[in-house]
């Protein structure tokens, strides 16, 4: 079927009557409540900012940013590298050389590494499902009160519909109430039927989909209007949201390394009329336990060659000053173990980029005496708050970190990471 070209004006009408406004949110969803959406609210060092969160699913070892004490190299006898095998930026560290565009980020001073970050040693994780949980719900007590993730929250202070998008399925950081963050799947194949709010409604309307198309639905006639009509409508919006981003973006001179940052671009060019604010992606691969040497710069390379795409399509777009991209993962990973690899750790380092960013080493590298005391086989202590990252981050976006993050007493340091 031949697809019609959509105008801001009827796509905004596919999502008032397929979601917001449709019947089925109003007195059908479990648990759903609606949520009021507000401009920025105090002055944004980014105006009107992109961001963009990539998760290095498994830990971010110290290798991706080399450590060159002689602790480190004495721990790490086999998987670090000296300043002649890397990219140093001064006497202690530098960046792996897989990670050749984060060092020309650096050197233009829109790169900010922050070393030393994690939770207070007598709450952290060495977890890979807690650990994550806690950065990407920004808590120290995930399993408790807190149940959304800060992405999702923060969704609610913008007024995009599609304010906050994951590529990478419906990891904590986007799950949540807040009705502007969607979790979805490929563009080019993208359907009503994996569109909604959070997991659990898109489970619930799916049975209902079922049921209702196979005529034993126990519920009422209106009601078997209200999800008829709801089922059309969001296929509706899916087919204006692929309407929406048909575009190519620019040819900058390299390919992404997978098609979620190919179709984050294309959201970026249809910002006008999706809304689309935040984005979060992924790479896997960096549970390490062996054999770091062979498998770190592949991973990296997709890595560089992801950040490398997405910041250069928006400096031809004229966005890199509204771009924020933060790399992140749940932990760091030990030092060296007997397979020539590494385990669960904990404190571990942030790179921050783009346009507005205040580019340098935020905080020192550990020293070479705090590796050389440590008795265990990974570093704790961390410098650098990790909720005080996302707190900044939020606040130079121009929005309130409060109601994202929940705890308190955390350490607020300002690290000046914006200009």
């Amino acid at each position: 079927m031949c697809r019609k070209k959509v105008s801001r004006r009827n796509f905004l009408k596919y999502l008032t009557y397929g979601t917001c406004g449709a019947a089925i949110h109003k007195g059908f969803l479990p648990g759903f409540s609606s949520q009021v959406l507000a401009a920025p609210t105090q002055r944004a060092a980014v105006n009107d900012a992109l961001l963009y969160v990539i998760n290095l699913g498994g830990g971010a070892t110290y290798n991706m940013y080399p450590i060159y004490h002689s602790a480190w190299r004495d721990k790490n006898p086999i998987i670090s590298l000296s300043e002649a095998e890397s990219l140093p930026f001064n006497a202690e560290q530098g960046f792996h050389p897989s990670l050749s565009y984060f060092k020309q980020l650096f050197d233009d001073g829109d790169l900010a590494l922050i070393n030393e970050v994690g939770f207070p040693n007598d709450i952290f994780s060495r977890s890979h499902s807690t650990a994550a949980q806690m950065w990407m719900k920004a808590s120290g007590n995930p399993m408790g009160a807190v149940t959304a993730g800060w992405m999702n929250t923060l969704s609610c202070q913008m007024s995009g519909f599609y304010a906050a998008v994951s590529l990478a399925g419906s990891d904590p950081i986007v799950q949540g109430g807040c009705p502007g963050t969607r979790a979805l799947e490929s563009l080019s194949s993208l359907n009503g039927s994996s569109f909604l709010y959070s997991t659990d409604e898109t489970t619930w309307l799916n049975m209902q989909r079922t049921a209702f198309n196979n005529g034993t639905s126990a519920s009422s006639a209106s009601s078997q209007a209200a999800v008829s009509t709801s089922i059309s409508n969001m296929e509706a919006a899916a087919e204006a949201i692929q309407d929406a981003t048909q575009a190519d973006p620019p040819n900058v001179g390299v390919n992404p390394p997978n098609n979620d940052y190919r179709d984050a671009a294309k959201l970026t060019m249809a910002n006008n009329v999706l809304g689309t604010q935040a984005f979060y992606l992924e790479h896997g691969g960096f549970d390490t336990h062996s054999n770091q040497r062979n498998s770190l710069p592949g991973n990296l390379a997709n890595v560089n060659q992801g950040v490398r795409y997405l910041a250069e399509v928006n400096k031809a777009l004229g966005l890199w000053d509204r771009t924020i991209i933060l790399v992140t993962s749940e932990f760091a990973r030990t030092f060296e173990n007997s397979s020539q690899g590494d385990d669960h750790g904990h404190i571990h380092p942030m790179a921050i980029m783009g346009g507005r960013v205040n580019g340098r080493q935020v905080t020192a590298a550990p020293t070479n005496q705090k590796i050389a005391s440590t008795s265990g086989s990974y570093l704790t202590s961390p410098a650098v708050d990790t909720r005080n990252v996302i707190a900044q981050v939020i606040a130079a976006m121009g929005y309130s970190a409060a109601p994202v993050i929940q705890d308190s007493g955390y350490d607020t340091t300002n690290l000046s990471l914006f200009l």
